[in-house]
């Protein structure tokens, strides 16, 4: 249970409302503002302020653009005037300068000093550089943004993301508020996936993927009285050998006594352990495991009588390849605040329970979606 006066700082709490908290500090303010309703409301105002900015930028019209320019004009005039100095030397008379005939007169540039008094403007032209220089770029951001309204791709659909706003174009791109595109790939992958409700996986891992889930038996965990012990993951897919500790959970028997869980790689090695009572789960280090290998595990589990004994169903998983990892883990980073984008890219690596979380995460955000629901069906498949 979580400690709710162990509050998140502000930094945290901002980086997870825009979608940018690593997966460690993401679990954490999700278990924490389960139970802490100020924390809660925090986010939710973090939240409401982005979806405000959003809506502000999307409303943006060219009047907005001219009444920007107008005052900007005003502030860089007024800027460069007030940075002039104030005259220190005896004000002296302005005298006209006589041209040649037919020609007029003209005289000195004057200004007024604090007393009220003429005295000549000295640095002008620093105001009206400013000025030219400040209206020459804030018209080519006007002109851009308005060949950009133009000439862009027609929009197909949009998604509120963990991060920001995520648009599928018509062309087959997308755009994800704070996310670069690590790739042509990632990008077509992204807006097949989002347009059709269809993921690939990696080509270098695509018969491995097949063949960890044709080898894996699903079943129903929930209900009481189960007949037989059944595994709940992995199931059907990948794990990471990083350092980190590999767990294998299952739905134990009812009333079991005894259990024992045997773990075969596909190179014909076995690891075996035996477990007292109805335990759930087992902790294994990844040094036991290689990457690249595919590994099937089983549950036997001793009834109370002491006569019968149940085995699960198989269940199979492989140990991403170190290179594959690596790309991976490049990929989290560039896409940390896209859900949309981390279930695309996690599906197509084969971590078919982390893709889902990130859904689940995205449905929060976009309630009775078809496009969520489709990707949902393509990653459950």
């Amino acid at each position: 249970m979580p400690n709710p006066e162990n509050h998140p700082d502000d930094e945290l709490l901002v980086r997870y409302a825009a979608g940018r908290a690593m997966t460690d500090e993401q679990l954490r303010v999700d278990e924490h503002i389960g139970a802490c309703s100020a924390c809660l409301r925090r986010v939710r105002a973090l939240d409401r302020l982005r979806e405000d900015f959003d809506v502000a930028l999307a409303e943006w019209t060219m009047e907005n653009h001219r009444g920007f320019l107008a005052g900007a004009n005003c502030k860089i005039a007024a800027a460069a005037v007030t940075a002039v100095p104030p005259a220190t030397e005896t004000p002296r008379e302005v005298r006209p300068v006589t041209a040649a005939p037919g020609v007029g007169k003209r005289s000195e540039p004057v200004a007024r000093n604090a007393g009220g008094k003429r005295t000549p403007w000295r640095f002008g032209w620093l105001a009206w550089g400013g000025l030219a220089l400040g209206a020459g770029a804030v018209m080519a951001v006007i002109v851009w943004l308005a060949g950009a309204g133009r000439h862009g791709p027609e929009q197909l659909a949009r998604l509120r993301d963990t991060g920001g706003e995520a648009v599928l174009f018509a062309d087959g791109s997308v755009r994800i508020a704070g996310v670069s595109i690590p790739s042509a790939e990632w990008s077509e992958r992204i807006a097949r996936a989002w347009r059709d409700g269809v993921i690939h996986p990696l080509p270098a891992l695509a018969e491995t993927i097949a063949e960890v889930r044709g080898a894996s038996v699903v079943l129903d965990a929930g209900g009481p009285g189960l007949e037989r012990p059944v595994a709940q993951t992995p199931v059907g897919g990948a794990v990471r050998a990083d350092g980190r500790a590999i767990r294998l959970q299952w739905r134990p028997m009812a009333e079991a006594t005894r259990q024992s869980i045997v773990v075969n790689s596909q190179d014909g090695g076995e690891w075996s352990m035996e477990l007292a009572g109805a335990v759930d789960h087992v902790v294994i280090e990844d040094r036991f495991l290689l990457p690249g290998q595919r590994y099937t595990w089983q549950i036997e589990a001793t009834a109370l009588n002491g006569v019968g004994i149940r085995l699960s169903e198989p269940a199979a998983f492989f140990v991403l390849p170190a290179e594959v990892e690596a790309e991976l883990a490049r990929l989290e980073r560039a896409y940390a605040g896209s859900a949309v984008a981390l279930a695309i890219i996690y599906d197509a690596h084969g971590f078919r329970d982390d893709a889902l979380a990130q859904l689940d995460r995205l449905s929060t955000l976009n309630p009775a979606d078809p496009a969520i629901a489709r990707l949902r069906a393509a990653i459950a498949g």
